[in-house]
């Protein structure tokens, strides 16, 4: 972010950059020092409590690999500090408390992954739609009391003006690494001959609040492993209509996916680092050569998993 924006670090990251600061008495390299450590201890964390729900849904443990060792999160979230990491592993405990009939306290690591990234608040009514009316009304208690207590200190008329302006520069404003958007932008400038991305971004909130009531509603999450399958597929979705798709946003698919049969968003994880390339010395531009590269594989291995109609697909899915 530039300094013409106004900042997209929710409290909990806020916190965290003040203590650090504060603790490193403003000298940067003991700053990185300590988050990078805050994000190993992170990573460590969402081993153990992966392996917890892997065995809840009785699949290999060995699974958790595939997230704790894949190179993307130790490039971007350990190299590059992002706080992806982080706002997955309060979102993760949040549902294995959730397994474990822990209403408060998973209301209240919810919350925390909220106050870390916006992105839990996506996957809430996937979480607490299965429940009974009493355990959902004390769940979100929690979160809502919870979240009172992380943003309180902030809350403000002009705060909230200022955070909507700055959620918003993801509907319409910023650009990179998209997939259909391309595709829709590329058509608007032959009918309309300019960057059609104001318009686009009048329309894509609603679909996205479609999309969550379809995941959350619509479709049936009476399981753990229901559940997962419609994290997974609502970021998916998501991601996969935005406008800006950086490489670490790929982890939070990635890490569902170890959860369920599913490996395309593994696959992503790959093929979302062709992305680097559009880093130039002056200017940030990528090619449709590289997109078509990065997401063709990606949208047939989904293609033939969700048909199941590769039986090779299928024996590696399941091995």
């Amino acid at each position: 972010m530039s300094q013409s924006n106004y900042s997209n670090y929710p409290p909990v990251s806020q916190w965290l950059f003040t203590v650090l600061a504060f603790v490193s008495n403003g000298k940067l390299f003991p700053m990185i020092i300590g988050l990078r450590l805050v994000h190993i201890v992170a990573d460590v964390g969402l081993f153990f409590i992966g392996t917890k729900l892997l065995k809840k849904l009785k699949l290999p443990k060995k699974n958790i690999g595939w997230y704790f060792l894949n190179p993307l999160v130790i490039v971007e979230l350990i190299g590059n500090l992002h706080g992806e990491g982080l706002m997955l592993l309060f979102l993760l405990f949040a549902v294995f408390m959730l397994t474990e009939n822990r209403l408060l306290i998973a209301g209240i690591f919810m919350a925390m992954g909220v106050g870390a990234k916006l992105i839990p608040l996506f996957f809430l009514l996937i979480l607490i739609y299965p429940q009974k009316w009493k355990d959902r009304f004390c769940f979100l208690g929690s979160v809502g009391f919870s979240s009172l207590v992380i943003w309180g200190p902030y809350l403000s008329v002009l705060m909230g003006g200022n955070y909507w302006v700055t959620i918003r520069l993801w509907f319409d404003t910023f650009e990179f690494n998209g997939s259909i958007y391309n595709l829709i932008r590329s058509v608007g400038y032959q009918i309309r001959g300019y960057n059609v991305i104001k318009i686009i971004g009048k329309f894509t909130p609603f679909v996205v609040m479609g999309m969550v009531f379809v995941f959350s509603v619509v479709k049936k999450n009476d399981t753990l492993s229901r559940r997962f399958k419609s994290m997974l597929f609502l970021i998916t979705a998501y991601l996969f209509i935005s406008t800006t798709v950086h490489p670490w946003y790929v982890i939070t698919p990635l890490l569902f996916g170890v959860f369920t049969n599913y490996r395309f968003a593994l696959l992503w994880t790959a093929t979302v680092t062709l992305s680097y390339t559009s880093y130039g010395i002056h200017e940030v531009y990528t090619s449709p050569l590289i997109l078509f590269l990065e997401y063709l594989p990606v949208y047939l291995l989904l293609i033939l998993e969700v048909s199941g109609k590769d039986n090779r697909i299928k024996a590696f899915v399941r091995s």
